[in-house]
């Protein structure tokens, strides 16, 4: 999930399936007992709930449209709940409605709730969008299967997605909430974020939707864009459904299909599982590492040991929104706000810490929050101090990012050319027509080209110009290495490896290029990894 403060709540736990078969699971602890509390559709189509809670292990009402959460109630609450409703006294509580919302806030009160994930939304699109959407957002927010979720039409005009997930939390919903919000910022498909509140009701399949008369019903996560809009055309058009699909007890007749696989024959709630930015320990499976380094490598601190006066240096690619996570300072917990990035190059106020082609996250000061106006995918560079209160600026192009980082090359123990590579990353800036000032204010955008304006290359970057002017074969094999080292460093191992394609041509072979990369990659142990 995309948090915002972080990403998600350290209770939005995520299982990590390593089989079909085996999931982390929450269970349930002796003494609890699961309930629910339904509603109907009243006269005015909002829910109308009952005064008292059900028991899982209870039919579904056959008048009920709606479910709540799942409320884990003591033996001591199912007794006075159970006292009351046998004698018709559930309104006799001081302080409360009756005797399910006073139950209903206690468990609120002692975290003894369950929250299912329910997705829906209700875009203005071709169903067939929409469902790609909601499956996109399944994906990228809650990251787990959407294939492995119970899809419905609602009746209406959206599309709901029951998944077999739990949150634990109020945290874990509040989160959630403000992920979606966020996520839906710069999307097409919009999900219900209204669904991630603590009382939210979920209407149930098989119920009447008030104001069609069309009953919630399913529909395939999987079939053809064509087969889904003919299933929906036919429960809208009114066609004769499967023997029993129209009836509610079709859908809601037991406690595993009011809350999908709620629970199993050993009293297993599954809790959601824990997203990747959220693990604390590096994933095994390694497609997902280098995002989980976006938010958990080593951080890097733009304000570090300035006492020398210098400045930081930062040339990096944002990857997510800024995140909160609170950190323990001289033993001391404190909450320090973070950016998810790429980053190109970095080099420290002491000159000494240093980091390339890394995923990391970067820290950011509170004057730098207050400025900050990036959008996932802007290329920036930092300029940090003493001072933390930063000048930053966004690059125009890959172009001038490859000078900056190549200036800045200079600063590190494995290209140094004598120069201050910071110095000289400034300088390219200042070429470039960007104000680096001292700090404290967001550079400007640069107001005219620069592609007229000089900049001062680096000897590699002299190289790799001459080759792509006359011929790659014009240089000598130390100064192909040199430019290799070079391209590793600002462009990655796919990068290099494209540009002696380009460069080669037909005469271009992999093993022999992947061999000659992979011959610089291993000198150093912070290269790019050969594939």
């Amino acid at each position: 999930m995309n948090d915002m403060s972080n990403s998600h709540a350290t209770n939005i736990t995520l299982t990590h399936r390593e089989n079909d078969q085996s999931r982390t699971a929450l269970r349930i602890s002796d003494g609890l007992t699961l309930f629910v509390r339904y509603a109907e559709t009243g006269d005015n189509g909002n829910p109308d709930q009952f005064h008292r809670l059900h028991s899982l292990r209870e039919p579904v009402p056959a008048v009920a449209d709606f479910v709540s959460p799942v409320y884990l109630l003591t033996d001591e609450q199912v007794a006075k709940h159970d006292e009351l409703v046998s004698k018709d006294d559930r309104f006799n509580v001081r302080d409360y409605k009756s005797i399910a919302t006073k139950i209903q806030s206690e468990c609120e009160g002692d975290g003894r709730v369950r929250y299912p994930v329910f997705v829906e939304s209700d875009a203005d699109v071709p169903y067939y969008e929409m469902r790609a959407g909601l499956k996109r957002f399944i994906r990228e927010v809650l990251e787990v299967d959407p294939d492995d979720a119970k899809w419905l039409f609602s009746g209406g005009s959206s599309l709901h997605v029951h998944l077999p997930y739990y949150m634990a939390s109020e945290d874990a919903l509040r989160r959630l909430r403000r992920g979606t919000k966020e996520y839906n910022e710069n999307a097409t498909v919009t999900v219900d974020a209204s669904n991630f509140t603590k009382k939210s009701l979920v209407r149930l399949p098989g119920a009447e939707h008030h104001d069609t008369g069309i009953r919630k019903a399913p529909i395939s996560p999987t079939s053809s864009d064509e087969k889904l809009q003919a299933r929906i055309g036919k429960l809208v058009g009114g066609g004769v459904a499967p023997k029993g699909e129209g009836k509610i007890s079709y859908y809601a007749g037991t406690p595993e299909i009011v809350r999908y696989s709620l629970s199993d024959e050993s009293g297993v709630i599954k809790d959601v599982p824990t997203p990747i930015i959220e693990q604390r320990d590096k994933p095994v499976d390694t497609g997902n590492v280098e995002l989980w380094k976006r938010y958990n490598r080593h951080p890097f601190c733009p304000y570090a040991n300035a006492g020398n006066q210098r400045r930081s240096v930062v040339v990096a690619q944002v990857k997510g929104m800024p995140f909160c996570r609170k950190t323990t300072v001289n033993g001391r917990e404190e909450w320090r706000t973070y950016i998810p990035t790429y980053i190109h190059g970095a080099v420290g106020c002491d000159g000494e810490y240093t980091v390339w082609q890394e995923n990391a996250p970067v820290q950011l000061s509170k004057q730098d929050y207050k400025k900050w106006e990036y959008e996932p995918g802007d290329t920036i560079v930092l300029l940090g101090g003493n001072s933390t209160s930063s000048r930053i600026l966004e690059l125009e192009d890959s172009f001038e990012r490859e000078v900056v980082v190549g200036a800045l090359l200079n600063d590190s123990k494995w290209f140094n050319e004598g120069k201050d590579g910071r110095q000289e990353a400034l300088n390219q800036l200042r070429s470039f027509g960007y104000e680096v000032g001292s700090a404290g204010k967001n550079g400007p955008r640069r107001e005219a080209s620069t592609n007229d304006q000089g900049f001062q290359p680096t000897d590699a970057y002299r190289l790799q110009q001459r080759a792509e002017e006359d011929d790659v074969e014009s240089l000598g094999h130390y100064e192909r290495l040199d430019v290799a080292n070079r391209l590793l460093r600002v462009r990655g191992w796919d990068g290099a490896d494209e540009w002696f394609r380009e460069q080669y041509g037909e005469r271009y072979s992999q093993e022999i290029t992947h061999k000659f990369l992979r011959s610089v990659a291993e000198q150093y142990d912070d290269l790019p990894s050969p594939r």
